[in-house]
Formats: structure tokens, sequence, C-alpha cells
């Protein structure tokens, strides 16, 4: 117990204090001293982006999903009717969501159950046979690149 801060020994009577003793020291000092150093070095950065709690709020809101939002977010070039039809499905799909299926689809295509890319590209390839399946390679470009640098940051396998 004493590396856990506690001076005094349990005793039937003061063994709620010295459980909310621990609990304070493991559960509410560490984040809090995390936090205390984020806010030294990106609390100026952010109080300048973000002068009210209100203008933090509108950005969320406007990051949000809605049907409306993310219909304007699919961008596809169709070259035949049957690809027409298909990016037809995919927009009745999208209407047909709630918001939490909104999010989900979200996070499927982009890795976030918000809006932070400028657009969802549907891309069409022709598969004959066999080969025909749905392909959805998530996140575009940049999942290699996002591993690219963990691999970096990580260094060489031993």
């Amino acid at each position: 117990m004493d590396r856990m801060g506690v001076r005094t020994i349990p005793t039937q009577e003061n063994l709620i204090d010295v459980l909310l003793q621990v609990a304070h020291k493991q559960i509410i000092q560490p984040p809090k001293y995390a936090l205390d150093n984020i806010a030294a070095v990106a609390g100026p950065t952010l109080r300048e982006f973000f002068p009210s709690v209100l203008d933090m709020q509108k950005m969320y809101e406007d990051l949000k999903p809605s049907t409306r939002k993310v219909l304007q977010l699919i961008t596809a070039s169709p070259a035949t009717p049957a690809e027409n039809q298909s990016l037809r499905f995919l927009h009745q799909y999208v209407r047909g969501l709630d918001e939490i299926g909104l999010r989900k689809m979200l996070r499927f295509v982009t890795g976030s159950d918000v809006i932070c890319v400028k657009d969802i590209q549907v891309i069409f390839t022709p598969l004959e046979g066999l080969s025909r399946r749905p392909i959805a390679p998530t996140y575009g470009q940049s999942r290699s690149a996002l591993y690219a640098h963990f691999a970096s940051c990580v260094g060489p396998r031993k």
C-alpha cells in the first residue's frame, strides 16, 4: 500500500477513505498530469482556433455526418449504364441510413465516423466471370503512406 501513497493502515472504519485516496492517485492524477503538460504546449494554439466552447461545438456539428453531406462527398464517373445504376443504388443505400449507419459507413470508408475528407471517390472496375466480387479498398492511398510512416518510426524489425 505504500507504493500507492497510503500512509495509514486500512481498518474497517477508514477503508472507504483509503480506497478513495488510492483511486484518486491511480485514476485522476496521471491523466491530470498529462493534460496539464499537453495544455502547456497546445493550449495557446487551441485557444486561437477555438476561442469558446461554442466554436468547438460548431466545428463538431459541421463534421457530423448527415445524408445530404455524405451524398455530396460521393464522387464518381460512371461510364456505362450499369455503373450509373450501381451509383444510384449506392445513393439509395446512403439515403436509407440513419445517423448510426452513416457513422459506420464513414468509418468503413474513411476510418473516421465524422466527415474528415474532401470527397469519397467511387471507382468502377470491370471484372468478368469468377473474379466478380465487391471490392472496397478503404482509406485511399493514405493507408500505405501511414504504414510507411509508422514503419519508419518503429525502425527495422529484429
